[in-house]
Parts: C-alpha cells; structure tokens; sequence
C-alpha cells in the first residue's frame, strides 16, 4: 500500500488495503468507501504499510482470465484486448491474469 496505494488511486481505480497473505479487505465497510489520497495515507500510517493494494469493484468491471495454458492465456488476453478494449492487467500466479477496466457508474456483480 505505502508503494503503489496512491499511484493506483491517481489513476482512477479505488483502492482498499489487503492484508498481507489475505484476499478479504482489511478494514470495516469497505464496500462503501470512496477512498482519498489522504485516506490511503492514514492507512499507510496506520498499519497497513505493508499490506496489498486491493481494488474496489463497483466500477471497475474486469475479464478474468484463469487460465493455467501460458500460450492460450496470452491469446485470450489479446482477443479481449481487440475485442473489448485495451485495460491494464495484473498476473498473479501466473500464467492467470485479470485485465481490469473503468465504469463511471457502479454496476452489480455478474
């Protein structure tokens, strides 16, 4: 969070701390935060330095592609890309990823 919390922030993706080997967010009624620099600041002060930088998803709807295949993950990546949009991506363990786009209004999960 202290690395990356605000960089992801600026760019228009709201962010919630992870704890470190977690996947949950570590605060209270993060589902309804509308986080601020400084409020990912108070985190880092409190705490949650070290803690993943997790993105809130009400407006950020994402094409999960858990795909174990390096070959066809990177070929699903590229028709996503052509066909939807180009959106940044992030690989956990690899050769998974989630490209991760932008809403301006929240949307429920499908």
């Amino acid at each position: 969070m202290a690395k990356l919390g605000e960089i992801v922030l600026a760019n228009g993706y709201p962010v919630t701390p992870i704890p470190v080997g977690g996947k949950w967010p570590g605060i209270v009624n993060w589902q309804n935060i509308h986080p601020t620099p400084a409020m990912v600041r108070n985190w880092v002060g409190n705490g949650h330095a070290h803690a993943g930088v997790g993105i809130i998803s009400a407006t950020v709807p994402a094409v999960d592609l858990d795909i174990l295949e390096s070959d066809l993950a990177r070929h699903m990546q590229q028709w996503v890309i052509r066909h939807i949009g180009y959106a940044p991506v992030r690989i956990g363990q690899y050769p998974k990823r989630l490209l991760a786009f932008k809403s301006d209004d929240p949307f429920s999960k499908v």
